[in-house]
């Protein structure tokens, strides 16, 4: 059985060390090749992508309440927010943060396109 492909576009906010927040826009995909996978890729207001990362779903699902740290990413729930703090080269002590219900929409979608 084919299961689609599970996309979502996210507002969210970016921090740098010493700068206000600036608004991005962050994409989920979830793919049919790899549904057990979300990648997510920050867009800044240019379309210049900022960054890229993934998660295992069962690690976003995880770090829906706890801290979850997956390749140099740590998630963190804080509130009504995910926070993701990107540790590679380019992008150290970047912050990104989502909205957790939005987040939850989008793998509730996923898990429910396996079925």
């Amino acid at each position: 059985m084919h299961t689609p492909d599970r996309h979502a576009i996210f507002l969210g906010y970016r921090t740098l060390p010493g700068q206000h927040p600036f608004e991005v826009l962050v994409t989920a995909s979830c793919s049919s090749r790899e549904p057990w996978f979300v990648r997510l890729r920050c867009i800044d207001e240019q379309a210049c992508e900022i960054a890229t990362w993934s998660f295992s779903r069962d690690a976003l699902f995880e770090g829906l309440t706890t801290p979850v740290t997956s390749k140099g990413v740590a998630l963190q729930p804080v509130g009504f927010a995910l926070l993701f703090s990107l540790s590679s080269a380019g992008h150290r002590h970047s912050l990104i943060q989502l909205d957790r219900a939005q987040v939850i929409a989008f793998l509730v979608r996923c898990c429910l396109s396996d079925t």
